[in-house]
């Protein structure tokens, strides 16, 4: 048996990583260096046709190979292959709904706009319609990660009170670029965010994954 993570340093990947330290077994790192299009190459395109990261790929015992291509849907795998190591809280509790519910927030709601924030090029030609693009995913950002602090203050440390799992990493990921692409305000204004973050941080698994892509603590 043998886990690869195919992965960019401070990329979409990093939730994923974190898991995979928590889990604590052994697994190898391949990076994807998009500086030289790395993932456009066939071999990755191979792994991945969607050209992104992070790729999973889980080789069993009898060498068959499967892949994940999605960070919360590599989280989630991971949970169901490694229940022990308590990524998410136990099948058909009122925590693990709760969990669920913020993890697919989190990665098809405010990721997608910190996506179209950061990289309205991609959306828009002119810089009227960028700058209109990131006033208003701007704008819902700000709201969503009000929302998310008003959940911590009210059920926090953790998302889902006494225990961390994926939803919390990938809310650090996710506010984390928040403060690094400079969304106005930042996600660190919000006060349950900023002890979020700060806890997050402070866990093991989180420090062995940083060190490993070289990332510096994104909240202080």
């Amino acid at each position: 048996m043998s886990l690869t993570l195919y992965y960019a340093p401070d990329n979409a990947s990093l939730a994923p990583h974190i898991a995979l330290r928590r889990i604590s077994v052994p697994f190898d790192l391949v990076m994807i260096d998009k500086s030289k299009c790395d993932q456009n190459s066939d071999w990755y395109k191979a792994l991945n046709p969607h050209q992104r990261v992070p790729t999973l790929v889980h080789r069993d015992a009898e060498n068959r190979d499967t892949i994940v291509r999605e960070a919360a849907a590599i989280c989630l795998y991971l949970d169901d292959q490694f229940p022990a190591a308590g990524l998410m809280p136990p099948t058909k509790s009122r925590e693990r709904a709760i969990a669920l519910d913020w993890l697919i927030y989190l990665t098809n709601t405010v990721q997608a706009d910190l996506m179209v924030w950061n990289y309205n090029y991609r959306y828009a030609q002119t810089d009227s319609q960028k700058a209109v693009l990131r006033d208003r995913a701007g704008a819902r950002l700000v709201d969503m990660f009000k929302t998310l602090d008003q959940h911590l203050a009210a059920s926090g440390p953790w998302i889902c009170g006494d225990a961390p799992n994926c939803a919390d990493y990938f809310l650090l990921m996710l506010a984390g670029w928040g403060e690094q692409f400079g969304l106005s305000p930042l996600p660190s204004t919000n006060l349950a965010i900023r002890r979020h973050a700060l806890a997050c941080q402070a866990l093991p698994e989180v420090q062995t994954a940083f060190e490993a892509e070289n990332i510096s603590a994104f909240f202080h």
